[in-house]
């Protein structure tokens, strides 16, 4: 008998963020919270930050979004100097990708090697 207390993976709560033009940070997120039911974690300049539990797939529907990131990883404590990089490949060596590449798999094909963007702003 399946076990009715385990989390249902289809269901739970991802981790986003958003590009928007600037300015319209608020309209965004009225726009991600009406058509996804969306938590609001912040809102910063061009940013909104929220997690949801709506298929990823829906996501591409929103219409007032420059760009939607699944978040892999928040790394501190790295700054503009070459001995951060020693920091930068230690962190990221620690990173699991899986559950942000299962994410978009479930929103659109992946290719065979995915390519990586590092967004850092």
């Amino acid at each position: 008998m399946p076990d009715t207390n385990a989390p249902n993976p289809d269901t739970r709560e991802r981790r986003y963020f958003a590009r928007v033009s600037a300015g319209l940070e608020s309209v965004a997120w009225d726009d991600i919270a009406a058509r996804t039911g969306a938590r609001l974690l912040g809102i910063g300049h061009r940013r909104v930050d929220f997690a949801c539990a709506a298929p990823p797939a829906a996501l591409l529907d929103l219409r007032s979004v420059d760009d939607v990131y699944a978040l892999v990883a928040r790394l501190n404590g790295l700054d503009h100097t070459r001995l951060t990089l020693l920091r930068l490949s230690s962190k990221l060596s620690k990173v699991d990708f899986a559950p942000a590449l299962a994410t978009v798999a479930a929103a659109r094909t992946l290719p065979e090697y995915p390519k990586y963007r590092v967004t850092a702003s």
